[in-house]
């Protein structure tokens, strides 16, 4: 997750497989697909495959990541559901957790957890832990001018 931000198109390859899958996965349940983004505060109006690997949201994570602390959380860290980059869809019947760092996303209906997935999913059910590998610590998007 950390060499995404690297560059726009980095982040592009890594964030679009896993919003893609959730995307289709909210749609298929509930027939919409503008769910509202919490890292952003907007919707996402033409899907979360296309907002989640936008320009946009990539520098709102990056800037809201960066007021948290200047490095990224380490892998124990970045895997807790209960973080600010973990985003939860409640609808009927059950809750799907999207982790905004790694693509990871945790399937729950009744309050047990049914799925997880890495990050892409090659289909529902491929169970794993809810977030990607680490790789080594990355240096600040170049093209994100970085607060003052």
């Amino acid at each position: 997750y950390e060499r995404a931000f690297d560059s726009k198109e980095s982040w592009r390859a890594h964030i679009e497989p896993p919003a893609k899958f959730m995307e289709e996965w909210l749609a298929a349940r509930t027939q919409r697909w503008d769910f509202p983004c919490e890292i952003c505060g907007k919707q996402m109006t033409r899907g979360a495959a296309d907002h989640l690997a936008s320009q946009g949201h990539w520098k709102s994570l990056w800037t809201k990541m960066q007021r948290m602390n200047p490095q990224l959380p380490p892998q124990t860290v970045v895997v807790e559901i209960e973080r600010p980059w973990v985003q939860k869809f409640e609808i009927h019947g059950g809750t799907l957790y999207f982790n905004h760092l790694t693509g990871g996303q945790m399937i729950a209906e009744g309050g047990q957890q049914v799925a997880a997935q890495a990050a892409m999913p090659a289909a529902l059910p491929a169970y794993a832990p809810l977030a990607a590998s680490a790789p080594s610590a990355p240096p600040p998007p170049a093209a994100i001018a970085q607060p003052s």
